[in-house]
């Protein structure tokens, strides 16, 4: 989910470098992916981008717009409450630092880390809280809104 974010960037950063398109169609193409992107993000696919292991050491919180919705979710998830919103900023320091129980080998184990939710589900048990951020909120955002768009009902 948090890969689409990266997926985007590359994705104009390689039209941009097109030689072989005039200027103007260009900026159409490119005005036509931000467009695109616009209409499909979700806060959740900054939340999902910020605690992706895969992402986790290249700092993806340092982007203005991953900060905000990440900011956005937090606040949200947490209705509010700055203590619970502290904890969860604690919890993504011990991931990002990869300390404590993250210092396994086979947490950090690379081929692990590209099934974000199955990682969460072995791994995330030191950080309570910021794992069941991610599994609810992937259940809410993602999970619930298909099953009603194809009619089927979740127990």
């Amino acid at each position: 989910m948090g890969l689409i974010y990266e997926l985007i960037d590359k994705m104009i950063e390689k039209i941009l470098a097109l030689q072989s398109i005039d200027s103007q169609r260009l900026e159409e193409v490119k005005d036509l992916c931000i467009a695109r992107w616009y209409m499909l993000h979700s806060p959740l696919h900054t939340a999902a981008f910020v605690i992706h292991p895969i992402r986790r050491e290249k700092a993806p919180h340092m982007d203005t717009e991953v900060y905000h919705g990440w900011m956005d979710v937090l606040e949200g998830y947490t209705h509010g409450d700055v203590a619970k919103q502290c904890v969860l900023c604690d919890e993504l320091d011990a991931f990002k630092s990869m300390s404590g129980e993250f210092l396994r080998p086979l947490v950090r184990e690379k081929s692990r880390m590209h099934y974000a939710i199955r990682w969460w589900e072995q791994f995330g048990l030191g950080v309570p809280n910021l794992q069941s951020l991610l599994l609810v909120s992937f259940h809410k955002g993602l999970v619930l809104p298909l099953v009603k768009k194809i009619g089927a009902r979740s127990h």
